[in-house]
């Protein structure tokens, strides 16, 4: 799924270094495609690091937006497993109350750039796909999910009202041999 709007942890494994701080500040503001952001810093030391909201112009999704923060972290050294944290850092931007969190903080947070659009209500996901990403979330069996979600979709594509086994086998058919939106489930 795509978003405009994502929330991003940098936290290395040695506190971010001032350097990578700047990488990120400088792609924010040459890049066309960010129509906004606000980051901050936190905590010192080995404890320091990044958190960036941001504001695409399009909807981008979330390995797009981790292939271009990993290119970026890369610029620097590189310890074995941080590509990995780094990717975990990333997340669906729901709305500003990200922001206001370290507005309101009294310690030692300093922002490091503060360019967020007027409305940035327009940027977050509808409470609909909010909660379509919960369910999903959610979900004991992700497959499973997935399958239903299609298979919903699908009968309100064609106009199907009834959810019965028939109406069930007739979509897998369709869906596994004719449109081959599915795998094949043996």
């Amino acid at each position: 799924m795509s978003y405009r709007a994502w929330a991003i942890t940098i936290r290395p494994r040695n506190g971010i270094c001032d350097d990578r701080v700047s990488d990120y500040i400088d792609w924010i503001e040459k890049s066309q495609k960010i129509v906004g952001a606000y980051g901050v810093l936190e905590k010192c030391a080995e404890e320091r690091h990044l958190h960036l909201a941001l504001f695409f112009e399009e909807a981008r999704r979330k390995g797009d937006v981790n292939k271009q923060i990993e290119r970026i972290f890369s610029r620097r050294v590189v310890e074995v497993g941080e590509l990995k944290v780094l990717r975990l850092g990333t997340r669906i931007l729901y709305s500003d109350d990200f922001i206001q969190k370290y507005l309101d903080k009294d310690d030692d947070t300093q922002v490091v750039i503060n360019c967020v659009p007027p409305n940035t209500a327009e940027y977050y996901p509808s409470q609909e796909e909010q909660d379509a990403v919960q369910l999903r979330s959610n979900a004991v069996d992700q497959y499973y999910h997935s399958l239903a979600s299609k298979f919903n979709e699908w009968k309100a594509r064609v106009g199907v009202t009834e959810r019965d086994v028939q109406v069930c086998r007739w979509w897998m058919g369709v869906a596994m041999f004719g449109e081959k939106t599915i795998r094949v489930i043996a």
